[in-house]
């Protein structure tokens, strides 16, 4: 069987961790034999468990890349790895090291959405010690690439989410009387974050009783929580930070208003329609692509409070509207998501990559 392990030697809890952890399951799906190589203490481990992925304990610590390489060509033999799945950098770097340790395979890199790969010299390094492939969410970012010329091939592999997976999570009770309002928001969303911030305090002098918890990771924690309380907010104001499973959240909130940008901001809106939620977008992020405004989601401006406050007052006082606006997100993601298979094209790769590899 050919098997495949993810290095996520961080333990924190990340959208990339997310994004490769959903890749590895769609290869699994594809029969081919996969784990997680990663601190068995961490938030990263508790994923793989919850997504039925077999963790393999592994932690550099402060590790350099050569002794860390050693140990992942180690790995990578006691588990018959023929690939391992990485995303970054430096775990590409010492991944190749592993690679040659183990005397074969190959690394796959998943290049995070919206961030130009980097052609530095480890990164350059990294395909010339091993076979490489790059894994983009999409076929313009896969062409705008840099050129990297030890680089075996390039695959698309879009962003997705495990819909059954998601659905199956209870939705989180909302106290009667209060509309929850989740806030996904990234470092680079602080003029976004706090225009949402000021949209819903707006809201709350007028009545309104939206209450708002904000994930993933904000600029500054306490900027953020000082602001929320100089608007009003006070303690309608959450910072639930990057839960391991933010589904039941998502799922018992009344609208999702995704700031956030990049990866974190495309996984926030496909899981947002998944479960039927109305959502909202900042223009210009890559969750807009998403959305066919205004019939499946609200495309919104960065800066304007009140416009904003003014859409999220129609989806308080309309509950109608609310739901419709959700059930329309249901069916679309439903009817362009209902037979993807985004991790095909990958599986192919890896699976032809073996096949040389045993026939060499």
């Amino acid at each position: 069987m050919t098997r495949v392990v993810a290095v996520l030697p961080s333990p924190a809890w990340s959208v990339d961790a997310r994004v490769v952890l959903e890749l590895l399951r769609g290869l699994a799906r594809h029969g081919l034999g996969v784990a997680v190589a990663t601190p068995a203490q961490g938030a990263v481990a508790q994923g793989a468990a919850r997504m039925a992925l077999p963790v393999v304990p592994h932690d550099p610590g402060d590790a350099g890349w050569l002794r860390t390489g050693a140990a992942l060509g180690a790995l990578a033999r006691e588990h018959d790895a023929a690939a391992l799945l990485v995303a970054d950098e430096a775990t590409h770097l010492a991944a190749a090291r592993g690679v040659r340790v183990a005397g074969g395979g190959i690394v796959v890199r998943r290049v995070a959405s919206g961030a130009p790969l980097a052609t530095s010299v480890r990164t350059r390094l990294a395909a010339r010690l091993a076979p490489t492939w790059l894994v983009h969410a999409t076929p313009a970012e896969a062409e705008g690439s840099a050129r990297i010329a030890a680089v075996r091939g390039r695959v698309v592999v879009p962003l997705s989410v495990d819909t059954a997976a998601l659905r199956a999570v209870p939705p989180l009770a909302v106290p009667l009387g209060t509309r929850a309002l989740v806030l996904v928001t990234d470092r680079g969303a602080r003029r976004a974050t706090g225009a949402a911030v000021r949209a819903v305090a707006a809201l709350r002098r007028r009545g309104h009783p939206w209450r708002v918890t904000v994930v993933g990771a904000p600029y500054d924690e306490n900027e953020l929580r000082v602001h929320g309380t100089a608007v009003g907010l006070g303690d309608a104001l959450a910072l639930a930070g990057e839960p391991v499973d933010r589904a039941a959240l998502v799922a018992g909130a009344d609208a999702v208003w995704v700031v956030a940008d990049h990866d974190e901001g495309g996984v926030a809106v496909l899981e947002a329609m998944a479960l039927g939620r109305p959502v909202l977008v900042t223009r210009g992020t890559l969750g807009e692509r998403y959305v066919d405004h205004p019939l499946t989601g609200l495309v919104v401006e960065r800066d304007d409070d009140l416009g904003n406050a003014a859409l999220l007052a129609m989806l308080d006082d309309d509950d109608a509207a609310r739901e419709a606006l959700g059930d329309a997100a249901r069916l679309d993601h439903d009817a362009r998501h209902a037979n993807a298979d985004p991790a095909a094209p990958l599986a192919r790769a890896i699976a032809g990559a073996a096949s040389s590899r045993a026939v060499a």
